[in-house]
């Protein structure tokens, strides 16, 4: 039993591992697509390689399949940032989106590989104690165990405990759903925030890490209990609004920003994000509006930052 549970913890080190080198390269193509030259993209660059290095040694799943993915990011960006039109852009989010993909993957395979671990340790038990009611109590007890865990991974941030980037887009199919059965409108807000590298590279990524918690424990602060906020990337955030129009969403971005500026925060001092703002339209998909409230937080980024711009389908 106890050689099930470390395996068990062993697991969730090797996703919070591969979560790391995601959110990095989630960062360097973010800092792609910005071209904001006050950015150190090498850095980052820098900081991926290590990432990858690091953990060449510790038998992580699917790291051979980042390598070759972060391979043709960094090919891609050379292209992009030589021409920066759509088709260009879009092949660099296509290839990055490719990070998260496989991060479900290794989710998929630990489960997998926990339901096994988890038969082979009942058949033992199941024989010497002949109880064959023992025995199923057991293997609900354990199964319950292993999904109540894993669900929980694939479902949460393990940072923040906010939703994950895989669950947003579950219950954003769900909203888009609902609204293409009945007269029903939702919003989505996405911000990021504001020179967050320079805060890892100025206090160290334990003092990150305190950030992005506590800009989270703001923002649940600051919504409603039907809202969902997930992070979707390394100091991005989306917060999906039921039942709420354009103008209701545009009222609470600009509180939320308004609470997170005012937050004095231990060591660092001051922290501000910049959201973006878009409703659902008839014709939408996941992908489209996703894109739509994409655009809106990087016009609001490279509008000066600490700041809400919406997108209604012509950016404002």
């Amino acid at each position: 039993m106890y050689q099930f549970y470390r395996n068990s913890k062993d697991d969730a080190a090797i996703i919070n591992s591969l979560g790391k080198i995601r959110g990095s390269i989630q960062r360097y193509v973010k800092l792609i697509l910005v071209k904001d030259e006050s950015l150190d993209v090498t850095e980052v660059e820098r900081t991926v390689n290590e990432l990858i290095s690091q953990y060449e040694n510790d038998n992580i799943p699917f790291l051979e399949s980042i390598k070759t993915t972060w391979s043709n990011i960094k090919e891609l960006s050379d292209k992009y940032l030589k021409d920066s039109n759509h088709s260009n852009r879009q092949l660099l989010i296509n290839e990055s989106e490719k990070i998260w993909e496989t991060s479900e993957n290794l989710v998929r395979s630990k489960q997998y590989s926990s339901e096994n671990d988890m038969v082979y340790l009942l058949l033992p038990v199941a024989f010497l104690t002949l109880e064959f009611f023992v025995g199923i109590g057991l293997l609900y007890i354990v199964k319950k165990y292993v999904y109540d865990n894993l669900e929980s991974i694939t479902l949460y941030d393990l940072l923040t405990d906010v939703y994950s980037r895989r669950y947003f887009f579950e219950l954003l199919k769900g909203e888009i759903s609902k609204a293409q059965r009945k007269e029903y409108m939702f919003s989505v807000i996405m911000f990021d925030i504001d020179h967050f590298k320079k805060v890892n590279d100025t206090y160290g990524h334990d003092k990150g890490d305190y950030v992005l918690k506590t800009i989270a424990d703001i923002v649940k602060s600051s919504i409603r209990k039907a809202d969902a906020l997930s992070r979707i990337g390394g100091e991005e955030f989306t917060i999906l609004l039921p039942d709420t129009n354009i103008d209701k969403a545009t009222a609470l971005a600009e509180r939320v920003r308004r609470s997170v500026e005012d937050y004095k925060f231990d060591v660092v001092g001051r922290a501000t994000i910049s959201l973006g703002v878009t409703e659902f339209k008839a014709d939408d998909s996941s992908d489209t509006l996703f894109k739509r409230v994409d655009e809106a937080m990087y016009l609001a980024k490279n509008s000066g930052r600490n700041c809400v711009k919406v997108n209604s389908g012509g950016v404002q």
